[in-house]
């Protein structure tokens, strides 16, 4: 006998499409929100921002993004919807941005200062 409640099913297959990082099991899920949480879970788990597209509702896709946004992924603030997160994306890509040149610069004056 199979899994007789739809959630219960919905649960398993998204549950297996997480740890199996195989998303054929997350298109099994009936559910829209369980479907989009296991999608965003297999997209973080094998590090593709581009599986966040087939999330449905923009607040959990945009979720799903921000998930790369956190690791210095930024290259997906331009598919995040909502205003107030893409701002937070691309202020902390010109931050990591500030970051690097800040760096760089250190790094010269000091190599500068060690041959003169």
């Amino acid at each position: 006998a199979g899994i007789e409640s739809n959630t219960y099913r919905d649960d398993c297959y998204g549950n297996v499409g997480k740890v199996s990082r195989d998303l054929r099991f997350c298109s099994l899920v009936k559910s829209d929100r369980t479907k989009d949480d296991c999608v965003s879970e297999v997209a973080k788990s094998s590090g593709s921002s581009s599986l966040c597209q087939q999330i449905t509702l923009d607040t959990r896709r945009d979720a799903c993004y921000m998930n790369f946004v956190l690791t210095g992924d930024y290259s997906v603030c331009e598919s995040i919807v909502d205003n107030y997160l893409k701002d937070s994306c691309n202020a902390l890509k010109q931050n990591a941005e500030f970051q690097q040149q800040s760096q760089a610069t250190q790094t010269q004056t000091e190599q500068t200062e060690q041959t003169g």
